[in-house]
């Protein structure tokens, strides 16, 4: 089986509360994976925050490797059962 990696809710809301080294950590990875050509998956949530902010757009600088973008309404990534069946494609 391919490895993957997991992008999961890397998104402007968020990345609001973290230091901006984690942003190139982040896409630092991603560079390795690509590199490694392993399967790439985005994940964004899509849900109203308790703030009652909208948070669906990725951060700015999000590195983009993947057409694979999938939404979450919940806490849980593999709520999403398109999600689960790509695993079974790979």
């Amino acid at each position: 089986m391919k490895e993957a990696l997991l992008v999961i809710d890397v998104q402007k809301e968020y990345m609001k509360k973290y230091n901006e080294d984690l942003l190139s950590h982040i896409n630092n990875n991603i560079q390795t994976a690509a590199n490694d050509s392993s399967l790439i998956i985005y994940i964004k949530n899509v849900k109203q925050l308790r703030s009652g902010d909208e948070c669906s757009d990725f951060a700015d600088d999000l590195m983009a490797c993947s057409t694979h973008v999938f939404l979450k309404k919940t806490a849980s990534a593999f709520s999403n059962r398109a999600l689960i069946s790509i695993f079974g494609r790979t």
